[in-house]
């Protein structure tokens, strides 16, 4: 008796759960979108076009490659993972409880892939690769926040973990051997270059309010004063090459802390153009830039699927122009030339197990070995 009350405990927190992270239909302020949006705010991060992207009634958020379809992902209370993607809608995963989680790009143990790291409410930290359905425990630790980045510049992402019992531990680019980079108990995590330094520090949130944050080249850590945050990330505000710490504070506010000039601001969600829809509420930064591209997205659909390929054989034999602004969008396999061979790149990569397209992928972003082919509007 005492375990079915337990499980109908559980099952009705989770119905709650997903209540809250469906689409708030009829629900309309006076205020709008943005006090919406402010109302239900538990969760922050950015999508694939670098929009400010809260999670409602959701924990930590990211985009997330999933099944080779870039969405996103948000942690549900209660257990399992709200995922949403354009082509296949929103939809529960169940079966992971975790307290946070954070992007593992590219590493060698996901085949080139992006995974999810979650910290584990049990104790434990998965990887989850969606692309090739597969879950690998890399450590034991119990983990309350979780961060992946270059940090050391060794070409590789290592994680970063929180622990419960404090201090935090990275783990290197086997995902195998940890080490203590700082003895402060942290409750947030988040990556980005914070200092201005080319290269990604490690940004600790303290349970109590205020930031340290890590440079691991240079061995150094900066102190910087902020509120406690819920949820944050690192994020370029005000387009001056270094990033702000963006939180999300336990009654819903956005803060950002400047940690170069060492000041604090308020974020007024009234400021931006807010859509809601499927558990998340997307704060709009405005379009990227034309310079910076999806490689692979010739139809520029922020998903790289069949009709990208399809687009870039019409735009090869049957003089119709692909939507990308950037040609480099059609370059799929970056040989600085369109040809046949793109289309096919991404055939293969979407049908065979190929390689995925070099970067920029799956976010936006500058093409890192320039050519000839042009970006125009």
């Amino acid at each position: 008796m005492h375990h079915k009350c337990i499980i109908s405990l559980r099952f009705l927190l989770c119905l709650a759960a997903l209540w809250l992270a469906a689409p708030l239909v009829g629900f309309e302020p006076a205020d709008g979108p943005a006090l919406e949006a402010k109302a239900f705010a538990t969760g922050l991060g950015l999508d694939a076009r670098g929009n400010i992207v809260l999670g409602l009634a959701l924990g930590d958020v990211i985009p997330g490659d999933v099944g080779n379809r870039t969405g996103m992902v948000g942690l549900v209370p209660g257990g399992g993972l709200f995922v949403r993607t354009k082509d296949d809608g929103a939809r529960v995963v169940p079966g992971y409880q975790a307290c946070a989680l954070s992007e593992l790009r590219g590493h060698e143990i996901l085949d080139g892939s992006t995974g999810i790291v979650l910290a584990l409410v049990e104790g434990g930290v998965a990887l989850v690769d969606f692309v090739h359905s597969k879950t690998h425990v890399i450590s034991h630790a119990a983990a309350v926040a979780v961060a992946s980045a270059d940090f050391d510049l060794d070409d590789d992402e290592e994680v970063a973990l929180a622990l419960k019992s404090g201090g935090v531990l990275l783990l290197d680019e086997e995902l195998e051997t940890a080490y203590a980079v700082t003895e402060a108990t942290a409750s947030r995590l988040a990556a980005g270059d914070f200092l201005r330094r080319g290269y990604e520090q490690l940004a600790v949130g303290l349970p109590g309010g205020g930031l340290e944050v890590l440079d691991l080249v240079e061995e150094e850590s900066v102190a910087a004063e902020a509120p406690a945050f819920r949820s944050m990330i690192a994020v370029d505000l005000d387009g001056d090459d270094d990033d702000e710490v963006l939180g999300l504070t336990p009654r819903g506010d956005l803060v950002a802390v400047d940690i170069e000039r060492r000041e604090i601001f308020w974020v007024a969600l009234e400021d931006f153009e807010v859509t809601i829809g499927d558990g998340f509420a997307t704060l709009l930064l405005g379009p990227p830039s034309e310079l910076t591209f999806v490689r692979g997205d010739a139809n520029v659909d922020d998903v790289v699927d069949l009709s990208d390929g399809v687009a870039i054989l019409g735009n090869l034999f049957l003089g119709n122009r692909a939507p990308a602004p950037c040609h480099d969008a059609l370059d799929a396999d970056d040989s600085g030339g369109l040809e046949i061979t793109d289309a096919v790149y991404v055939f293969g990569f979407l049908f065979r197990g190929g390689p995925r397209m070099p970067e920029p992928y799956p976010d936006f972003g500058f093409d890192p070995t320039p050519d000839g082919l042009p970006c125009s509007p």
